[in-house]
């Protein structure tokens, strides 16, 4: 399978990850409708309040070990990319999910719905380019050394997880259930940990096959961050330079 704007071919590892972390990505657009059970309780026990905390929590560090492998090996434009084609591809499975059992009819179902695609749009837009940015970055200062990827799959996933940890919760408990301020902080602090603390324990598995893969994909395969604006598309002179080799 080409690239049209390359001059070289997907490979077959790039396009398997892509249909895992679009499973992934489709799976938790369910997941959205169901609440982890022990959040609840223990914010109950812990702070007198019930708090929601979605099943979708858990596939996250998935997600993220597969974004991290994706900014590592084929560099922002593919991680970009892959997140809001992503979000697209979530955005009509919510929808259809939505029409199917009659979501749509039911006020309060319609406003968790509104809730998880508007606070699930500025994770992608604002959270996820956070982290992607911040990935970059570190990645050029350490001049793509793989023996440091922990360091910036760490702090990029700990930055980033911050800021979508309190956005998102904000925006979903605000939108969803009108939920008070009191209850919306004690909900972050169950969601950050929830979300950071997997993905730290996913980041040496990331490692390892990121490590893999760029020897499988060699160097060229990685785009750097020059070759893109800030939403991931590729810049016009980035792609005059990918004419000029065909």
């Amino acid at each position: 399978m080409t690239n049209k704007l390359s001059t070289k071919k997907w490979s077959a590892s790039y396009v398997y990850l892509n249909m895992i972390l679009t499973g992934l990505v489709l799976i938790s657009a369910k997941l959205t409708e169901y609440a982890l059970p022990f959040c609840a309780t223990l914010s109950q026990k812990w702070f007198g309040v019930s708090v929601y905390v979605t099943v979708a929590a858990l596939l996250f560090p998935a997600v993220y070990c597969l974004s991290s492998i994706f900014s590592e090996v084929y560099g922002y434009h593919s991680s970009r990319m892959n997140a809001m084609i992503n979000y697209i591809l979530n955005l009509i499975m919510v929808i259809l999910v939505a029409i199917s059992d009659g979501s749509f009819k039911t006020g309060s179902n319609g406003r968790i719905l509104a809730g998880s695609l508007i606070g699930g749009f500025c994770s992608v837009m604002i959270c996820d380019l956070l982290g992607d940015t911040i990935f970059q970055k570190i990645r050029d200062k350490q001049k793509g050394n793989i023996k440091t990827f922990w360091i910036r799959a760490a702090a990029s996933a700990i930055i980033a997880d911050a800021c979508d940890g309190i956005l998102f919760t904000i925006l979903f408990q605000k939108i969803a259930f009108g939920t008070p301020w009191s209850v919306i902080w004690i909900t972050c602090l169950f969601y950050i940990p929830l979300k950071t603390i997997p993905k730290l324990v996913m980041v040496p598995i990331a490692s390892v096959i990121s490590k893999k893969l760029r020897k499988i994909e060699g160097e060229e395969a990685f785009e750097p961050r020059s070759c893109c604006n800030w939403l991931g598309l590729y810049t016009k002179e980035y792609k005059a330079k990918l004419a000029a080799k065909q």
